[in-house]
C-alpha cells in the first residue's frame, strides 16, 4: 500500500509542476519590437545601458532596430 501511496504522490507532484510551468508570466516582453516605432526605411541607435526599448536593456555597446518595410 505505501508504494501506491508513492506513486499518487509523485503523480501529483509531477502534475503540480506541469501545471505551474504553464501558468507562468512570459519570460521575454517586447519581443516583437513594437515599441519604439520606427519609420519604414529607418532605423534608430540605442546606447549601451538604454531602456528606451520597451521590456529590455542594452547590453554592450550599442545596438539599433531597424525596419526594412519599404
Amino acid at each position: 500500500m505505501l508504494h501506491r501511496s508513492s506513486l499518487t504522490v509523485l503523480a501529483a507532484a509531477m502534475l503540480t509542476a506541469c501545471c505551474s510551468v504553464s501558468l507562468q508570466a512570459n519570460l521575454i516582453t517586447g519581443g516583437s519590437f513594437e515599441s519604439p516605432v520606427v519609420p519604414a526605411g529607418g532605423f534608430a541607435d540605442y546606447a549601451g545601458g538604454s531602456t528606451a526599448i520597451t521590456g529590455w536593456t542594452v547590453a554592450g555597446h550599442a545596438t539599433e532596430i531597424t525596419n526594412e518595410k519599404h
